[in-house]
């Protein structure tokens, strides 16, 4: 029987699994809380984060990858999505974007695997491109993956991740904390914008925000 808990279709015994369509099958809940989670308020930080250079930058097209079932692409679209802006989510379970066109048919949805041989043949650029809370599951083609947000970018990218309490956990020995992963991304882009903060909430572990352009912009 396909297991109710989406824990066992992520991260196992210290292993990737990486089955999201699978999870976004057969959870019993809504894997991570998007639903809640999206108001939270790491959330509201990214959001007033993003407003803030949306405005001054004038980003007419934002994409979030790995946006699941919409939640947060849907706070964005409140936020944001006036005046001509378009919020895009795309994600790597056909599922998932299912799930997220019919709770959120206003905004647009597409199945794309980040890491995909085609995945740029054609592909659409953005002003700005998000990825949220994602980087545990592509660690093994980190380099990789961040060059393909940044080609789906015409200049802007932001980054949002979270960090487990404990001192070991998957991922631990590529980024430890949040300063290892700040300077990874400091290394690969021009980074305009860094808030490192504790939730109390999550047992005081560190978040990372990070608003950042690509080196070649003028």
């Amino acid at each position: 029987m396909p297991s109710s808990d989406y824990h066992d279709y992520v991260i196992k015994n210290g292993k990737l699994i990486g089955a999201f369509d699978a999870m976004y099958q057969h959870a019993a809940d809504i894997p991570w809380h998007q639903d809640r989670t999206a108001h939270a308020i790491f959330s509201e930080i990214d959001l007033a984060i993003l407003a803030h250079f949306q405005r001054r930058f004038g980003l007419m097209t934002i994409l979030e990858v790995g946006c699941g079932l919409g939640y947060f692409a849907e706070r964005l679209h409140r936020k944001r999505g006036g005046g001509g802006v378009q919020i895009v989510g795309m994600d790597i379970s056909a599922t998932a974007v299912d799930k997220a066109k019919s709770l959120f048919p206003e905004i647009e949805f597409q199945v794309v695997d980040l890491l995909g041989v085609n995945m740029l043949t054609n592909a659409r650029t953005f002003d700005l491109v998000i990825a949220k809370e994602i980087f545990w599951y592509f660690l093994a083609d980190v380099e990789q993956c961040c060059a393909n947000m940044a080609s789906l970018s015409h200049q802007y990218l932001y980054f949002s991740q979270s960090f487990p309490e404990s001192s070991s956990f998957f991922g631990s020995d590529r980024f430890p904390n949040a300063i290892a992963l700040e300077k990874f991304l400091s290394q690969r882009f021009e980074t305009l914008h860094i808030t490192i903060e504790r939730d109390a909430q999550f047992g005081g572990r560190e978040l990372l925000h990070c608003f950042a352009q690509k080196h070649s912009a003028k």
